[in-house]
């Protein structure tokens, strides 16, 4: 991905910035969430959790 950053950006930052975006407007709305996502939105710096966490949210993993 490092020699493609174009790639890298619409299919980790961009969409990982949307689905931000939609898990801070549903948390605010009552009733219980699942989210099923895939393990490449939960890993580095431009990672889903990451941007949660710009916003304020904490988060733990759960273990089973």
């Amino acid at each position: 991905l490092k020699k493609t950053p174009a790639i890298y950006k619409a299919m980790f930052v961009d969409r990982n910035a949307v689905w931000t975006d939609w898990i801070v407007e549903r948390l605010d709305k009552p009733g219980t969430v699942f989210l099923a996502v895939g393990a490449g939105h939960f890993a580095g710096k431009d990672s889903v959790l990451d941007m949660l966490a710009r916003r304020g949210f904490k988060w733990k993993r759960f273990k089973g």
